[in-house]
């Protein structure tokens, strides 16, 4: 992630949807560089996918320790499509039982 003053954060989606994510980066942001309405540029590797997913955010939600949410740019139809797709596919595979996701990988409590 890469946010519009040019700093970079090697961050990690707890929560994943069509029209935003649930993030945590690794290292503490210093004042100033991820606020909200901070806009950012995201790229997301998904699983069993080749390419990757580039789209640019906003963030919406400061939600303590390194933890943040951001809202996708509404008018990128193309990003948010492939998103709600891979999402609802990863919501059958995980309620048919061939995905499992442990409690380290759940949204943590705010």
């Amino acid at each position: 992630m890469t946010t519009a003053r040019g700093v970079s954060y090697a961050v990690r989606t707890l929560d994943l949807g069509a029209d935003g994510a649930l993030m945590r980066h690794q290292y503490p942001a210093k004042a100033g560089d991820l606020a909200r309405n901070t806009a950012v540029e995201v790229t997301l590797e998904l699983p069993d996918q080749d390419e990757r997913v580039n789209a640019k955010a906003t963030v919406v939600r400061i939600a303590g320790g390194a933890s943040f949410a951001v809202q996708f740019d509404a008018d990128d139809r193309a990003v948010r499509r492939r998103l709600g797709e891979f999402t609802i596919e990863q919501n059958r595979t995980l309620l048919r039982g061939e995905l499992s996701v442990s409690p380290d990988e759940c949204e943590p409590d705010f």
